[in-house]
Formats: structure tokens, sequence, C-alpha cells
């Protein structure tokens, strides 16, 4: 892959996890009756980022 193709990938992989990230913290806050609004959104951007990095190492392993 090229040096842009990287950047570019890594711009789209922030975004979405800014989306996702604030996506869960305004649903998390609109319903107080959820416990731990910023603990459920943490959780679910951890999610994201430990599914992405396992992607990536699965691509980058077999890459030869």
């Amino acid at each position: 892959m090229t040096t842009a193709v990287v950047a570019l990938l890594a711009l789209t992989f922030t975004l979405t996890v800014a989306v996702i990230g604030g996506g869960l913290l305004y649903v998390t806050l609109a319903h107080p009756s959820l416990i731990g609004p910023v603990s459920v959104s943490v959780a679910g951007l951890t999610l994201v980022i430990t599914i992405a990095g396992l992607v990536i190492t699965l691509a980058t392993s077999h890459r030869r």
C-alpha cells in the first residue's frame, strides 16, 4: 500500500471511531436510565478499536 492509501485509511478510521463514540455518548446521555453513559461509550469505542486492530494485524501478517 502506498503512503496516501494508509493515510486515507487512518483518517477514515479516526472519523468512524469519532462518529460511533459520539453516537453512543448521545444515546446514553439522552436516556439517563442507562448506567454510566461515559463507560458505555468507552466500552463501545474499545470494542471497535479492538476489532480494527485485529483486522489490521491479520491484513499485515498475510502481506508479503
